[in-house]
């Protein structure tokens, strides 16, 4: 019995990806689209159920992707040059400061790092904190 229950566990680390409408996102990502995009529309959202976890990914109308891990953005990314607000302010001086020609097209947090891809094809990589560390 217990092992069923076990094998039951395994199962669900099976991904379990499904469109579903505005309306079923969690409302944290509902309030983070409105605040930062009032004047875009959501084409798509996709709910990606892996065991327990739950991934969105959201396309916009306007070309920008968002990625949320337990209801907060992990990754934004665009073919065009991302808004200011959409970057944390740390990542963003730096940027300014170090490549002020160049744009920032993606950035996504991980557990413990920050990346920004510019549209030189540059990935810099910062800490949690947004403390730049090395091209990588």
């Amino acid at each position: 019995m217990i092992a069923s229950f076990i094998f039951s566990l395994v199962g669900l680390g099976c991904a379990d990806e499904k469109i579903i409408s505005n309306e079923h996102l969690p409302s944290e990502i509902r309030e983070y689209v409105q605040s930062h995009f009032p004047n875009d529309q959501i084409v798509q959202a996709v709910k990606d159920r892996e065991g327990l976890k739950s991934e969105y990914i959201i396309i916009m109308n306007n070309g920008v992707t968002l990625e949320f891990k337990s209801n907060k953005i992990k990754e934004v990314k665009s073919t065009n040059k991302l808004n200011d607000h959409l970057i944390p302010s740390s990542i963003l001086s730096y940027v300014n400061e170090h490549y002020p020609n160049n744009s920032i097209l993606e950035w996504k947090m991980s557990d413990n790092k920050q990346e920004a891809l510019l549209d030189n094809g540059l990935e810099l990589e910062f800490d949690k904190e947004g403390n730049f560390i090395k091209i990588d």
